[in-house]
């Protein structure tokens, strides 16, 4: 349907409508791991946005986006340079909650950096913001830090934010995130034998939700898991996993 639409745009008079069409597209080729074509998108968004002043909030999304590609790719000191100009145009713009939001994108970039304690620095700064934590975006950031403290072995304060976002879930509008951080809580706060039957069945819910994004993320997650664990039969059965839901990402986007 965007490639539909797109061969409309050059009807449209207004460069920012058109900016806004190619935020969108940047947008969903990152969902789908087409990292070059969602930065291309995003740049030529970002273009435009630099020269009117009115949006700088849109502004910064487009460096966050920037830094969001940049980090599945590996490029971690450049997406970090891209957040902190998203951090400057926010901090100018006095935007506290897109401030705590940006420094929870900027804990999942440490998360893939392999740095944990900065990734958790970064989560309990997001935390910290008593309207951000009252949001939804606090289901995020828990999911997030209480993985992260997992790896470091800090296993008990992991358990009381889980327990903490479990109090909060109030009906099936949260039913990714249960899954996700029930992926987080079998692997390393369990040692049921059932344990992967329990974690293969919450990614086969994630896929029928379509959530192929998450299936590709968490299974890369526990394949790091169990290799420590010198269980190199399961790692690989989880490796295959998210490959599995990348190839299903791209069929999607050649549709």
């Amino acid at each position: 349907m965007y490639q539909s639409a797109e061969k409309l745009l050059d009807k449209i008079p207004s460069e920012i409508e058109r900016a806004d069409f190619d935020f969108k597209v940047a947008w969903l080729y990152y969902r789908l791991s087409h990292i070059m074509l969602s930065l291309s998108y995003i740049r030529r968004a970002l273009h435009v946005y630099k020269r009117h002043k009115q949006y700088e909030r849109r502004t910064a999304l487009s460096y966050s986006l920037i830094a969001a590609n940049l980090t599945e790719i590996g490029r971690y000191e450049e997406a970090l340079e891209n957040y902190r100009l998203a951090e400057e145009v926010l901090t100018s713009e006095q935007d506290d909650f897109m401030l705590a939001q940006l420094h929870h994108n900027v804990a999942i970039l440490y998360s893939f950096w392999n740095k944990p304690k900065e990734s958790i620095r970064h989560l309990e700064k997001a935390l910290s913001h008593q309207e951000y934590y009252d949001s939804d975006f606090f289901f995020h950031s828990t999911y997030l830090i209480s993985r992260e403290l997992c790896v470091i072995g800090e296993k008990q304060r992991a358990s009381q934010y889980i327990e903490a976002a479990y109090a909060r879930i109030k009906d099936a509008s949260h039913e990714v995130f249960q899954l996700k951080i029930g992926i987080v809580h079998d692997l390393y706060l369990t040692h049921a034998p059932q344990r992967f039957q329990q974690i293969d069945e919450k990614l086969r819910k994630l896929e029928e939700k379509n959530e192929y994004h998450e299936v590709k993320e968490l299974s890369q997650f526990a394949a790091k898991y169990c290799e420590k664990q010198a269980l190199f039969e399961q790692s690989v059965f989880y490796l295959n996993k998210s490959l599995e839901a990348d190839l299903h990402m791209k069929r999607m986007g050649l549709i």
